[in-house]
């Protein structure tokens, strides 16, 4: 796992980290990447969740990288990936000390949310409103039949 100056963790094929293991012991509120538009909309979200709660949000991206590629080289520069996610946090108006973002590079993106999401997460997704032939509400569906809480977010 690269630490880089921002604040960013990126995970290059390695296990992540579930919510459970925090060792502050502070609730997390996860946000799933699936769109820059809708991932702003549920940072927002998760933003008021949070202040509830007094929660602190998480942002994880699962970047799924081709299998011709190696996981340290992925097509996009991990640098491009990293800004992209700080300017959305920025954009979203939530503040940018609240949110820790965490950048999986991987093979299969559903395997690497099932290995990085606890049991129990609370998750803000954020996507189009409708119904089922969109990637936000795939990802919906499917972190719902793995037993997770789910807040859905139109943008």
């Amino acid at each position: 796992m690269i630490n880089t100056p921002i604040g960013i963790e990126t995970s290059h094929g390695e296990t992540p980290r579930i919510d459970a293991s925090w060792p502050d012991g502070a609730i997390r509120v996860t946000v799933v990447f699936t769109t820059p538009k809708g991932t702003q909309a549920a940072l927002r979200k998760a933003g008021s969740l949070a202040k509830g709660l007094g929660a602190r949000i998480r942002l994880v991206s699962a970047f799924e990288v081709p299998l011709h590629f190696p996981l340290d080289k992925p097509p996009v520069r991990i640098e491009v990936l990293e800004q992209r996610h700080v300017n959305m946090v920025k954009e979203s108006g939530v503040e940018a000390e609240e949110v820790e973002i965490n950048l999986f590079l991987c093979p299969d993106q559903i395997a690497c949310l099932k290995d990085t999401l606890n049991e129990h997460s609370l998750v803000v997704v954020g996507g189009r409103p409708r119904r089922w032939w969109n990637k936000a509400r795939r990802v919906e569906r499917w972190l719902r039949r793995m037993g997770k809480q789910v807040v859905f977010v139109t943008q």
